[in-house]
């Protein structure tokens, strides 16, 4: 990346989330965080919670048409 071009990017954690992404502070018991941090390993915990959460509406979304 050219000098130039840093000085025109966006700085900050708003800067990495995608158009599709909307940022929310939630509060979640210690453990559940723990939990997902351990099975995200290296991969980022908050993307795992993400997957999670659409696969459960998924489920219950097959589950109504069924």
């Amino acid at each position: 990346m050219q000098p130039q071009e840093v000085s025109k990017t966006r700085r900050g954690s708003a800067a990495r989330l995608t158009p599709k992404k909307v940022r929310v502070t939630l509060p979640l018991d210690e453990e559940i965080v723990d939990w997902f941090r351990q099975q995200a390993g290296d991969a980022n915990y908050q993307t795992a919670i993400n997957d999670a959460l659409l696969e459960h509406i998924i489920r219950e979304e097959l589950h109504r048409t069924a």
